[in-house]
């Protein structure tokens, strides 16, 4: 009786899986029907000398009379200068490209590359098949802390600035902040978002691991709902269920019962 009991169970939970995986098939069909999921292919940017819309752009390190590290940015004839917020570990690093500022500041092309291969979009920036768009992120932690120490920690005060080259001259300014919303809740305004291309140029900027954790809103996980975890459930309740009743029935066959 116990093995048949055991049996009747695996019967049951391998229903339940069958029709969870047929919800959660239906919901994901549904899901990506209307929309396609927009990627980003960034490309970084290493020297102080380019040209971009058909203008010169530069970049330079400067000292203030205060000992202030500040880069300063040159697109045309629109200046514009930043304050280093995190110094270089080793002032030879600013010899170097832009390795110096590694830590707080990204220089990229982007464009996005939504149904084709990274490598095909990188090839195509290079060659200039492609129009990309051109963007220098900073990262800034909380003013005054030590950026080593806790302006590390304390990620939730992280302020992300975006000064996008336009093509038609000048830059396009924006500012955000790292997320502070719970697993379940909406995105805050003025928060960088999960699946934005602002998301993805100040994950750049952040050192390894200490990016947010992903909420996936932006992707078919989300809309799986409750067909996701019952498929999980009841597919190892069959298998459970089904190794029970076999070694139940080899167990009542030794005996002779």
């Amino acid at each position: 009786m116990a093995a048949q009991g055991m049996r009747i169970a695996a019967v049951v939970s391998a229903a339940a899986a069958l029709l969870s995986a047929g919800e959660m098939t239906r919901r994901l069909v549904a899901y990506y029907r209307d929309r396609t999921p927009t990627l980003y292919a960034f490309l970084d940017v290493d020297t102080r000398d380019l040209t971009f819309g058909g203008r010169p752009v530069t970049l330079a390190d400067r000292r203030d009379d205060n000992g202030h590290l500040w880069l300063d940015v040159t697109y045309g004839d629109t200046p514009l200068s930043l304050r280093v917020t995190i110094p270089p570990k080793q002032e030879s690093l600013l010899k170097y490209g832009l390795a110096g500022h590694a830590d707080w500041m990204k220089l990229s092309f982007f464009t996005e590359y939504t149904g084709r291969s990274l490598d095909e979009v990188r090839d195509d920036i290079k060659t200039g098949r492609v129009p990309p768009r051109l963007v220098l992120v900073t990262r800034s932690p909380r003013p005054g802390s030590d950026p080593d120490t806790w302006g590390q920690v304390w990620r939730k005060d992280w302020t992300f600035d975006y000064y996008e080259f336009l093509p038609e001259g000048g830059f396009r300014r924006q500012t955000l902040h790292y997320p502070t919303t719970r697993q379940a809740d909406a995105p805050k305004p003025g928060e960088i978002t999960e699946g934005t291309w602002e998301f993805q140029a100040a994950l750049r900027t952040m050192p390894p691991g200490q990016g947010p954790s992903l909420k996936f809103r932006q992707t078919g996980l989300h809309a799986m709902g409750w067909s996701f975890p019952t498929l999980c459930f009841s597919s190892l309740a069959f298998v459970v269920f089904l190794g029970l009743s076999a070694k139940v029935g080899r167990g009542a066959a030794a005996t002779g019962s």
